[in-house]
């Protein structure tokens, strides 16, 4: 899988790899870059990203960042195309380049069928699946990513709450990127296959809640964070309201 990057205030938040079902398999991220609208205040735009991240905090880096999010299902907006797929994830993660994150994809085939993928990455490494999760809309989900250090090895969890089914992957720290450059991301994703966006899915609304981060110091909550939104060709896709220091709320609005 490729990867894109996006720019969010002054810290490179880098992209964003996936795993997927059937016709998804192979799919990769590009570099897809659409500027801050500084005009829009705190929220940050960009073309693939909506949600919430914290910044890399003034001392130490993020060793674990945990969330929970009812799965949505994902429908064809209005206006799709016929033959089309459409798709949005769903994840969790620590840090810029690389990227350590998992979390489902929730994606409606061409002819209406729906499909759920959990995955785990650390970017730019290959990402994997997760299996054995029995995944559907509604399930409560929380993922939990671990590193004791961002340039040795890290864990990333998915626990299907609803079906107390877990899945969980360790890997070494890939080679390469800035080890130090860490934010904290709760996501909702527009990901890409090959150089373009993938059709967005509609998935109504996301809500995370228990969004918590933590480092050797301390623990960072939301209170501390930015909403990231999803803008594509001057169009706003997605609104992000931070509701308290633990839950946010991303809503498909195009």
């Amino acid at each position: 899988m490729k990867f894109s990057t996006i720019f969010s205030g002054s810290t490179l938040l880098a992209t964003l790899a996936l795993a997927a079902p059937s016709d998804f398999l192979g799919r990769r991220h590009t570099p897809n870059i659409l500027p801050r609208d500084v005009a829009a205040g705190p929220t940050v735009y960009n073309n693939i990203w909506a949600g919430a991240v914290i910044e890399q905090p003034p001392t130490g880096t993020f060793t674990k960042v945990s969330g929970q999010f009812v799965l949505p299902e994902a429908f064809k907006p209005s206006g799709s195309q016929s033959g089309t797929q459409y798709a949005a994830a769903f994840w969790v993660g620590i840090g810029a380049d690389p990227l350590l994150q998992a979390g489902v994809d929730s994606i409606v085939t061409a002819d209406g069928k729906h499909e759920y993928s959990a995955w785990y990455e650390w970017y730019p490494e290959p990402s994997g699946t997760l299996s054995g999760l029995d995944l559907a809309a509604g399930d409560k989900i929380e993922v939990v990513i671990e590193t004791a250090s961002p340039s040795s090895k890290g864990n990333m969890t998915v626990h299907n709450l609803t079906k107390n089914k877990k899945a969980s992957k360790t890997l070494a720290a890939p080679s390469g990127g800035n080890h130090g450059d860490m934010t904290a991301n709760w996501i909702v994703e527009d990901y890409t296959v090959g150089n373009s966006n993938v059709a967005f899915a509609d998935f109504k609304k996301a809500t995370f809640t228990n969004c918590v981060a933590h480092t050797s110091g301390g623990t960072y909550t939301l209170n501390k964070a930015h909403p990231d939104d999803i803008k594509q060709n001057g169009k706003i896709l997605t609104k992000t309201t931070i509701d308290s220091n633990s839950e946010f709320t991303v809503k498909y609005v195009g």
